[in-house]
């Protein structure tokens, strides 16, 4: 693992760059921005930044202090009252760094060089699952460089004895170097607002600033590998374009990959027009919070929503007036995360990692896709125009579910399926999208691309033909009927010698799955008496609402 300092960077031949200024044509123009005058909605992602590496101990309101060892306040014994919390950025994978960190990174088709920035150094406990930390990684290629910020979050539970992982941000930025006199000691990195026209840091250690070009990210594939604990599980969700993930258990980490190239998408920032400001905007501005500071009509400044927050929905509707359906700038980005999502059964936190979702939409809900009546549904929006008010934004949106995740859902076996994806606008009417459906290294990969933006709702259905379905039990029975028991031998002269058998019972309600997977298991015990070549296995899904009934099993092979 190797630390570079600034002193390098100059030898390389990089200097200082002037400030990038962007402009928008459409909903702002140059030299609009004054937040001393006017007031500016911007919509942002939830993300806590290439921040420094730090362990902090809480005793209770106003009692927060930075760890320098795991002694005292720090003390991870259960007789230590206090929170211990963790936000690392993850270091180079080594020999003495084997878990959360950054094994290789290849962007254009080269291999990076890693590095790691200047940054203060925490000392992991990897007895309790809690990785080193320090600066964010930095990668060079040439005379090219690209912070690769993969930052965790962790949360130790003394009953456990070991850091809960709480939340995973990654995000490739190609920077360059800039020497600033104005810069503090200790300054930690800038927000970067958009309503700011001065150089910003995308990462400081208080002395050098590294500034992000975003723009060079076009169209360049990058390819990341991560070491991550058996500790994380759950959705990544991103903004990726044609990502390919894979996720392998070895040497007792789970080794994930993801090849994708960066997501063409556009920022919502926009100034209030008075005049058109009403109740309409008011509540959306509330939408869906339990309280909210209503806004003062003449009042100046920002004001940040998440972009991942039920009103950011409710905010591009309500206030298409004042930003005209144009973006403010057009960017790129490579970047995905976990978030705090804890789902249940198929979906349920013990299941691992189980897939990605990703869109170029500024605005997307922040949990994984729902699942309901059959369908994997998940909402996104964005604004019309790109930033000069004329060209379309086209919308993306890739799900990759893992493939016996999706077979749990459904109750399928394990023979290929089949999907359906919808692109479905506010008005409840699907539009024209191109779309893909594929499965491949344990994952089934679907796409929707090339819709146009407003809001949107997609929905996916997975589909997988079905020898037969039995009739329903008897109330509340798991005896098989005489009509069942013949329909049952029938359809199993059509199955090959040692195939597999998936018997899936459909229940309506919650209520009802226990006596359903009863019913399953009954069909596949008489499956397999008859049978008894056959793999059998018992599953139950809930009713879909597309033709099915509930009480029936399925009969699947394979």
């Amino acid at each position: 693992m190797k630390k570079i300092f600034l002193s390098a960077l100059l030898v390389a031949g990089l200097l200082p760059i002037a400030p990038a200024v962007s402009n928008a044509t459409g909903a702002l123009g140059p030299g609009e921005i004054d937040t001393s005058k006017y007031q500016y909605i911007s919509l942002q992602d939830a993300s806590f930044g290439p921040w420094d590496s730090r362990i902090t101990s809480y005793g209770g309101k106003n009692d927060s202090q930075r760890c320098s060892d795991w002694s005292g306040i720090c003390s991870l014994e259960r007789t230590n009252e206090r929170q211990i919390s963790a936000n690392l950025n993850f270091e180079v994978c080594s020999e003495t760094q084997k878990f959360d960190c950054v094994q290789s990174v290849v962007i254009g088709g080269q291999q990076a060089q890693l590095y790691f920035l200047d940054g203060a150094k925490t000392a992991g406990s990897p007895a309790h699952t809690l990785p080193s930390g320090s600066g964010p990684a930095l990668a060079s290629i040439g005379d090219e460089l690209f912070i690769v910020s993969s930052r965790g979050e962790y949360q130790y539970d003394r009953d456990k004895r070991y850091f809960l992982t709480r939340a995973l941000d990654v995000d490739v930025v190609p920077v360059e170097t800039a020497v600033s006199l104005n810069l503090k000691e200790g300054a930690s990195a800038a927000s970067g607002s958009p309503a700011t026209a001065d150089q910003t840091c995308y990462y400081t250690d208080g002395y050098h600033c590294y500034v992000e070009d975003r723009q060079r990210l076009a169209k360049r594939q990058i390819d990341l590998v991560l070491h991550l604990s058996t500790k994380w599980s759950g959705f990544f969700k991103g903004r990726l374009t044609d990502p390919l993930l894979t996720v392998k258990k070895q040497g007792g980490v789970q080794v994930v990959s993801v090849s994708a190239k960066p997501s063409e998408t556009h920022r919502v920032f926009f100034k209030i027009d008075w005049d058109k400001f009403g109740d309409k905007e008011q509540k959306a501005l509330c939408f869906g919070t339990s309280w909210c500071q209503p806004m003062e009509k003449g009042s100046t400044g920002t004001r940040n929503y998440l972009s991942s927050a039920p009103s950011a929905l409710a905010i591009v509707q309500a206030f298409a007036a004042h930003h005209r359906d144009t973006s403010y700038l057009d960017d790129f980005e490579w970047s995905f995360g976990i978030g705090r999502y804890e789902g249940s059964d198929c979906l349920g936190p013990n299941k691992g990692l189980l897939g990605m979702v990703t869109s170029n939409a500024p605005i997307f809900q922040a949990t994984p896709p729902t699942y309901n009546f059959g369908y994997l549904t998940y909402d996104i929006a964005g604004l019309h125009y790109k930033q000069d008010g004329k060209t379309l934004n086209l919308g993306e949106y890739d799900l990759q579910l893992r493939s016996d995740v999706a077979r749990c859902l459904y109750g399928f076996s394990k023979a290929p399926v089949s999907a359906t994806v919808q692109v479905i606008s506010d008005a409840g009417k699907e539009v024209v999208a191109t779309t893909l459906v594929s499965e491949s290294q344990g994952f089934v990969r679907l796409s929707a691309k090339n819709f146009t933006y407003s809001q949107k709702k997609i929905r996916v259905k997975l589909t997988q033909p079905a020898l037969t379905a039995l009739a329903p039990f008897a109330s509340n029975s798991s005896t098989l009927g005489k009509s069942q028991a013949a329909a049952l031998s029938k359809t199993l002269k059509a199955v090959q010698k040692n195939a597999g058998l998936t018997c899936t019972s459909i229940f309506s309600s919650e209520a009802n799955r226990k006596l359903a997977l009863k019913q399953a298991t009954a069909v596949c015990a008489a499956a397999k008496k008859l049978r008894p070549d056959l793999k059998t296995e018992a599953v139950v899904a809930p009713l879909s609402g597309s033709g099915q009934k509930a009480g029936v099993t399925l009969l699947r092979s394979y």
